[in-house]
């Protein structure tokens, strides 16, 4: 794209996003936001957190580990409206950063292109979904992706610490530990748990967040209606139980072909890194912000199936019960990535080898 294009393809999309944000800040902000509102409110006047959730979430609290709210305690000092915006901007800023960091540091993109990128992400539905339910994803996703920059420039320690901070939601990051583990990355995982170790007990020190009973019925009656964006997930004419069993299976090839793999690029990264999400059983649309480094990996080397993929997913959140499409626009950026892989194995990995960056986090 020349720069002309890119200028007009910026100035468009940065149209898009002003009202986006104008349109968000004139709503009232979503549940999400009022969680951690709530809970900065409670820690700074010394009263439980659960009690302070209760008339708002009933029995669910706090779903999140109470260091989570230590973190965002700033947004509890401003009045309500403008700690909403300042959270919105946060969002935004956050895939933001995640989606240029990558282009440039990774995918190695010019800047001009890079910023269009951006532009992109930020106006990708599920971006917008996030930010309207005032989900704390894009902050999982700055802390992982700062794991892995440090990672590649042989920091594994450091790596290993910043992941601890995407904890915030643990299953999330589950996957991630697990990659580490299979390709023997014993400092960074040695950080990682030193890390976890504290912010458990800087945790259970705050007080008790969510129950385990009430999270258990909550994410089976979540994932029993069907809301979950999985791969198996929508297969709907098997029980529930066979739709976990074909993840667990899912879970078992990924890990031998991840174990397996002798040199890792990055190419193979974003594949393991969008199957290890996609087969994740509580998997909200909103998580699926944590794509954005596969998104924009893939758009300057996408076949057709890629622009199907972001078709049907600017189309998804326009319907009802639109999870299962959105299942198979993420199944779609799959497919082109095993085609990149086949790509590559034909031509000796030459033909890929100027266009992937070697995978190392030290």
């Amino acid at each position: 794209m020349e720069r002309k294009g890119h200028r007009l393809a910026s100035a468009v999309l940065a149209g898009v996003l002003l009202g986006e944000i104008i349109l968000l800040l004139i709503q009232s902000p979503g549940e999400d936001f009022w969680q951690h509102y709530i809970a900065g409110q409670a820690l700074l006047a010394g009263v439980p957190v659960n009690q302070a959730l209760a008339p708002m979430f009933g029995r669910l609290g706090y779903p999140y580990p109470m260091f989570t709210a230590v973190l965002l305690l700033p947004l509890s000092l401003l009045p309500p409206q403008c700690a909403f915006a300042a959270w919105v901007g946060l969002l935004y800023s956050a895939v933001g950063a995640s989606a240029y960091l990558f282009a440039t540091r990774v995918v190695a993109l010019e800047p001009r292109a890079a910023r269009t990128l951006t532009m992109v992400c930020l106006v990708w539905p599920v971006t917008s979904v996030t930010v309207f339910m005032g989900q704390i994803t894009p902050l999982v996703l700055v802390f992982m992706l700062a794991a892995y920059l440090v990672g590649r420039r042989r920091k594994p320690r450091l790596a290993g610490a910043l992941l601890c901070l995407a904890l915030i939601k643990p299953h999330v990051v589950a996957p991630v530990a697990g990659g580490l583990l299979l390709r023997k990355q014993w400092r960074s995982l040695g950080a990682f748990a030193l890390g976890a170790l504290f912010l458990a007990a800087a945790s259970l020190c705050l007080g008790q967040g969510t129950s385990l009973d009430a999270w258990r019925s909550f994410l089976l009656g979540w994932y029993l209606s069907g809301r979950s964006v999985m791969m198996p997930g929508q297969l709907r004419l098997l029980s529930a139980p066979w739709r976990m069993l074909l993840a667990a299976c899912g879970y078992c090839g990924l890990s031998i072909w991840w174990f397996k793999k002798q040199t890792v690029r990055l190419d193979d990264a974003a594949l393991a890194f969008l199957v290890g999400v996609l087969l994740l059983p509580y998997l909200p649309v909103y998580d699926l912000v944590l794509l954005v480094p596969v998104l924009v990996y893939l758009v300057d080397k996408g076949s057709a199936l890629f622009w199907l993929g972001m078709t049907l997913s600017l189309v998804a959140p326009l319907l009802p019960h639109f999870e299962w499409l959105m299942t198979f626009s993420m199944l779609c950026f799959v497919l082109d990535l095993l085609r990149l892989q086949r790509a590559g194995r034909r031509s000796g990995r030459g033909g890929l080898r100027a266009e992937t960056a070697r995978f190392d986090n030290g």
